[in-house]
């Protein structure tokens, strides 16, 4: 087994926790409204719900990762594979769930506003304030949760009432 699958395997061990924080966001952000008079009369209908799509990316770090630090860390460049960063611009990306585990549980987590995060051009600063961190086989850039906070890029947060 190689890196990427083992990695990927024990994020995978998570599923729980990532459906509880995703169900615990997507909460807040549905939208109850009273039915028209038609639609009572005719169909039962009282209330409509709504939620537009959100289609979410995950990491699961371990808490001990990156000196502990709390901040969004995306693959800017991968050998032969299109890094995050590129697949994260094509916009097919609404939300990204980062969350740090000790093993068994979350620890904290955040739920962050891609294109947001795109608009707001953090990761090209991030690339231009040359902040961008080598690894054996792959380059990542940080996100601070400051710069995350100050763009209003963090959609909810474990440390958010």
């Amino acid at each position: 087994m190689n890196d990427f699958e083992r990695n990927k395997a024990w994020a995978d061990g998570h599923r729980a926790e990532i459906q509880k924080v995703l169900r615990q966001v997507a909460a807040r952000h549905l939208e109850v409204d009273t039915s028209s008079f038609e639609r009572d009369t005719q169909d039962a209908i009282d209330y409509e719900v709504a939620m537009r799509e959100r289609n979410v990316a995950c990491r699961v770090r371990h808490v001990t990762s990156c000196g502990g630090l709390r901040e969004l860390t995306l693959g800017t460049s991968l050998r032969g594979s299109w890094s995050e960063v590129m697949k994260l611009a094509k916009g097919h990306v609404d939300w990204y769930l980062y969350a740090w585990s000790d093993d068994d549980r979350f620890v904290d987590w955040m739920v962050v506003d891609v294109p947001r995060v795109l608009a707001e051009g953090l990761i090209d600063r991030a690339m231009e304030d040359r902040r961008e961190v080598p690894l054996p086989r792959s380059y990542f850039v940080p996100i601070t949760v400051a710069e995350l906070a100050r763009a209003d890029a963090i959609v909810a947060a474990s440390w958010m009432p």
